[in-house]
Formats: C-alpha cells, sequence, structure tokens
C-alpha cells in the first residue's frame, strides 16, 4: 500500500515539475552598444579676424590758384635771373624824346619783359610813350652784389627801324643785338659796368626787376 502511496507522490510532483515553466539563466547581460558614437559638430573659430573695409573719401582736387598780376597786368614778365647789359648814348628816346630825365636811366628789349615781336610792331612800334608799359618804369639790376636802378627811358628794338637822331645827326634805332637787353645809359651806365664786371659788356647771371610799387 505505501508503495502504491509513493508512486503516486512522485507522479504528482513530476506532474508538477512539467508544468512549471523553464526559463534559462543567462550568464551575461548584453546592453545594446550602437555602431557609431555622434559626437557634436565643433564650433568653427575664423583664423582672421576680419575688420570692415574703411570708406576712403576721394581727395578733392584743389582749384588752382590764379596768379595775381601786379596792377594794371600790362607787362607780362617782372623780373628775372639773367640778361645782357650794354650801355648806350643815343640823345633821343622812344620814351622821353630828348628830353631825358636825370638820373640813372636804361633800355630795354620788350622780348625780356615777354612782350613778342608781333606785339612790338603792331602795338608799340609807332605809339605814344604813354601807350608804351614799360616807358617810366623804375628798374632795378644786381650783378657781383652790385646795384644800378634808374628810369627805362627807351626801347632796344627787336626789330630794326633805323632813324637819324635829329640831335648828334647820327644813325640809330638799328636791330638790337641781344633778346634780353638792358642798355644803361650814358657815363653813368658805363662806369658801372666797369666798376663792376670790368667791361663795358656783361651777359650771365644777375637779377632784374621792375620795382613792384611802379607798376601801373
Amino acid at each position: 500500500m505505501r508503495l502504491i502511496f509513493f508512486v503516486l507522490h512522485f507522479v504528482s510532483l513530476a506532474c508538477n515539475d512539467i508544468n512549471t515553466t523553464f526559463t534559462p539563466k543567462l550568464k551575461h547581460k548584453f546592453k545594446p552598444t550602437p555602431t557609431h558614437k555622434f559626437k557634436p559638430t565643433p564650433k568653427l573659430t575664423p583664423t582672421h579676424k576680419f575688420k570692415p573695409t574703411l570708406k576712403i573719401k576721394p581727395t578733392p582736387t584743389p582749384t588752382p590758384t590764379l596768379k595775381i598780376k601786379p596792377k594794371g597786368g600790362l607787362i607780362p614778365i617782372i623780373s628775372g635771373k639773367k640778361a645782357t647789359l650794354t650801355y648806350f648814348t643815343d640823345s633821343t628816346t622812344q620814351c622821353y624824346g630828348s628830353n631825358i630825365p636825370v638820373g640813372n636811366a636804361m633800355a630795354v628789349n620788350p622780348l625780356l619783359l615777354g612782350f613778342t615781336t608781333d606785339d612790338w610792331i603792331n602795338r608799340f612800334s609807332n605809339v605814344e610813350a604813354n601807350k608804351i608799359p614799360w616807358c617810366g618804369k623804375t628798374m632795378k639790376v644786381t650783378v657781383n652784389g652790385r646795384n644800378f636802378t634808374g628810369t627805362i627811358i627807351d626801347t632796344c628794338d627787336p626789330v630794326g627801324n633805323q632813324f637819324t637822331d635829329p640831335v648828334t645827326g647820327e644813325t640809330i634805332g638799328g636791330k638790337c643785338d641781344y633778346s634780353n637787353v638792358i642798355d644803361l645809359y650814358g657815363e653813368t651806365g658805363r662806369s658801372f659796368l666797369q666798376d663792376t664786371v670790368g667791361d663795358d659788356f656783361y651777359q650771365g647771371d644777375l637779377e632784374w626787376e621792375i620795382i613792384h610799387e611802379d607798376i601801373k
């Protein structure tokens, strides 16, 4: 009887074991591993710092300065650094006739003063003295540190128009030999040249000017 009970008990246990769910135990726990790890994109820092471009203002074009001529503006050139010096003794002059003023005096070629040959022929060769811009002006000549200041009383003709001096009977008024000549008048002029340059002729560096206060 006991044997039957044992057997039945064993069978009951076996059946209970069969109905029990078998869950296998894993030796390792697996965590899902991503195939790639994504890192956030780093912020790019510019290698150069760009400064805003400066707007350059264009330089204004300077207004040309007008050269104001002395009062009257009748003589184009009133000073220079070179000339030819000689002397003359005519007793009749274009500016004063035979009534030559007392004191130092000289004659000039109008080409020295910036006039042209056409100016001389068409404007000044046969007009009254008061219409000739250089007549009566005061000129100062400096050579070798010495000065000769006098009145312009005559013109050294750049073309040549000979005539007879009514006082001496000599033929005068021929063509001027030098375009930049200043003829010092009389014995005073000749003495200045002799004392200053050792001759009655000089050509080269010097200073000459028409005194500004005398330009009208």
